[in-house]
């Protein structure tokens, strides 16, 4: 009897534990629940002393992957390919896997030769501008052998020339275009230091030269190059030149006038010219080419050179000496080929901000601005973007394209990222590497050489 006395006491305190407990249980839901009712909140973990916030870095794809993009992206344009003896469908497929669309190949070729150049690259699907100077006694002997190919795209007839040949180029392309009125005929004009017998040294003689080389040859694509970086014996500075944005500038005011699109190289080849030495290039050297190229409004990339062209030890005509190449002279990849890989992947994925965009200002910033360029003022007054600024000097540039504006800020150093400040007054997103968007960072960090993209 006492027991059971005592089970009947442990039943009911038990009951009572539990009502309490559950009361309990509700209480404090209630005041999670309740805005009203605000706990003391625990104290956040000290930080680790030697952790910093990390900066979102500029080239990252934020775990998104490749946007959908036509076919006819902005060109990728080969500069020098392999041997004649190599010609293959499959040395054009590896070169097509690095992101190339056209090639140039500058050697003599004969007709046989430059039909079996052009069959390789059409099972590949490269384009092909085809040499032409061998058979410049006979252009329409060329036409009527090669114009209806699959893979031809253009007759290229010379490199960086005097202005004395281009009555010679004139009366060519006249002959090329009386047959052939749907490819275009192709010649690659020197920097603005390049020194001409004829119009001599300095930008007035040399928007001079450019005009004269057009209203003669009547290109389809004004296209030239400057390759700025280098090494000069004895110094171990990364030297930028000065001409590259001048250039720039020059280029692209012909090119508005005159209704011609550009194109603009990069340096993929490590190579000597007298004392100067370009590097194998870096992923901020070849960023630096492309995005300071593309945010002028070139409207194609260029890439010299895809193969050595000679073996380290021999010169070529001129005295110059070839070290590397994305494919080396042996026909071995190199580093340099996954890096061009990469660049040509941001180009196709930024395609849609770039290709056939209206460039309506250029601008930069910093303690010296580039010789030739102009200071960026109060053109963001229009803009939700209230302000730029980095550490170092910045490229910025107002680009539109049909219904989107872009802003493209471009980092000028290509040796040093710097931590990019932004202000906003209204919604603005990012174009990532991808090309999709996120909601844009005030904070960035902006890597070698390389841009970000502001749309609105």
């Amino acid at each position: 009897m006492k027991g059971a006395i005592v089970m009947k006491q442990l039943k009911k305190q038990l009951k009572s534990f539990i009502f309490c407990l559950t009361g309990a249980l509700l209480l404090v839901a209630c005041q999670k629940d309740d805005p009203t009712m605000s706990p003391e909140p625990s104290p956040d973990p000290s930080p680790d002393p030697g952790e910093e916030e990390q900066l979102v870095e500029s080239s990252d794809w934020l775990g998104t992957s490749a946007v959908d993009n036509p076919e006819d992206a902005i060109p990728r344009v080969a500069w020098g390919i392999f041997p004649k003896e190599l010609t293959s469908a499959e040395r054009f497929q590896e070169m097509k896997d690095a992101g190339i669309t056209h090639c140039v190949d500058w050697r003599m070729l004969n007709l046989p030769q430059s039909r079996a150049l052009l069959d390789a690259a059409a099972e590949a699907g490269i384009r092909v501008i085809l040499p032409c100077r061998r058979n410049l006694d006979d252009p329409e002997g060329v036409v009527n052998r090669f114009q209806d190919h699959p893979a031809l795209d253009g007759y290229y007839l010379g490199d960086e020339p005097d202005a004395d040949i281009f009555p010679l180029y004139g009366e060519m392309s006249e002959r090329f275009r009386a047959i052939d009125s749907e490819h275009h005929v192709y010649v690659n004009l020197p920097r603005i230091t390049h020194p001409d017998p004829i119009f001599g040294q300095g930008t007035p003689n040399y928007i001079a030269y450019v005009h004269d080389f057009l209203d003669r040859v009547k290109p389809r694509y004004l296209s030239f190059d400057n390759y700025p970086l280098y090494y000069i014996d004895g110094q171990e500075d990364l030297t930028i030149d000065r001409s590259m944005f001048e250039n720039l500038e020059v280029i692209r005011d012909i090119s508005i006038e005159r209704e011609i699109p550009f194109w603009a190289f990069t340096m993929t080849t490590h190579h000597r010219v007298g004392k100067r030495v370009h590097p194998d290039p870096t992923m901020g050297h070849l960023r630096y080419h492309v995005f300071c190229s593309l945010a002028y409004g070139a409207q194609g990339i260029e890439h010299f050179t895809y193969w050595q062209a000679k073996p380290s030890d021999e010169p070529n005509g001129m005295g110059h000496y070839f070290y590397s190449a994305p494919i080396s002279w042996e026909g071995q990849k190199t580093p340099t080929y996954g890096r061009l890989k990469t660049i040509n992947e941001e180009i196709v994925n930024l395609s849609h901000v770039f290709q056939g965009a209206t460039v309506k200002w250029v601008r930069h910033t910093g303690s010296n601005i580039p010789v030739g360029t102009k200071k960026l003022g109060n053109e963001l007054d229009n803009t939700p973007v209230t302000s730029v600024s980095a550490s170092d000097g910045l490229l910025v540039s107002l680009i539109e394209n049909g219904p989107d504006t872009y802003l493209v800020v471009v980092n000028r150093d290509p040796e040093n990222p710097v931590e990019l400040e932004l202000t906003f007054n209204g919604p603005v997103n990012r174009v990532l590497k991808s090309g999709h968007e996120v909601n844009a960072e005030e904070g960035l960090l902006l890597q070698e050489g390389d841009a970000a993209i502001y749309t609105w």
